[in-house]
């Protein structure tokens, strides 16, 4: 990412840009220190990079807050099947234990009646 402050101080230290290569993020041009378009725009497309890094970093922004959405709510319906898959459970627990208790019963009372 390029800071347009720092070209500027670097162009006013050094009297000429002597930067690490620039490449717009808009149309990938590779920046040339014969360039004559100002420091903080593309020579060939003409954006200024300082928009398209802020444009490129809201999207990201948008992307991470969509994605933390998206695990948010995956989390909720993980944590909602588990909590059916346990009250199944407990039926079905329920359900043994009563056909158990109901057998017992049964047995007592065909012993009771011999």
């Amino acid at each position: 990412m390029v800071d347009v402050f720092l070209l500027r101080f670097t162009h006013l230290m050094y009297g000429s840009l002597q930067m690490e290569t620039i490449r717009c993020k808009k149309c990938g041009y590779v920046r040339e220190e014969t360039d004559s378009a100002p420091d903080y725009e593309c020579p060939k497309c003409g954006v200024v990079y300082a928009k398209v890094e802020a444009r490129l970093k809201h999207q990201e922004e948008v992307r991470l807050q969509a994605e933390a959405q998206l695990q948010q709510k995956m989390l909720e319906e993980k944590e909602s099947v588990e909590a059916q898959l346990r009250q199944i459970a407990l039926a079905k627990k329920a359900k043994q234990e009563a056909e158990a208790a109901r057998k017992k019963i049964s047995i007592k009372t065909y012993r009771c009646h011999n």
